[in-house]
């Protein structure tokens, strides 16, 4: 018989082999453990979402980072390109979501062009005032 501390888990190397093990350990590193875990699966979803090209809400949701409710308002006003082939359903296609994520682009502040559009636009300003 096994002492009640004991927890089973199934372990999976990096080689893909899994086997089972007995953990005597505290519940602070039994709990980061469980954490690593969590992290590690998280990043394996999203590779394997970044390789599909069209995502189901719930998808779309993750990829973009938005909320689900806010997505929905989106779509319900025409905001962000997505297919509803059977009129209930809402798929996207990973492409058009990158465009549509990329638009509006903000250009790095060049702070010499920025002091010059200033000084040109306190120029003008000054010349007005002097009529």
């Amino acid at each position: 018989m096994f002492p009640a501390f004991a927890i089973f888990a199934l372990v999976i190397t990096d080689k893909g082999k899994a086997f089972p093990f007995q953990h005597f350990s505290t519940s602070k590193k039994v709990e980061m453990e469980l954490q690593h875990l969590e992290q590690e699966l998280q990043s394996i979803k999203t590779l394997l979402l970044s390789q599909k090209t069209v995502f189901n809400f719930d998808e779309a949701a993750a990829y973009t980072g938005l909320s689900k409710s806010y997505l929905y308002k989106m779509t319900c006003a025409a905001q962000v390109p997505h297919y509803k082939p059977q009129g209930k359903h809402i798929y996207f296609n990973k492409t058009e979501v990158d465009q549509w994520l990329q638009r509006n682009p903000v250009k790095p502040v060049n702070h010499a062009e920025l002091e010059e559009q200033a000084a040109t636009y306190v120029a003008l300003k000054n010349m007005g005032r002097g009529k």
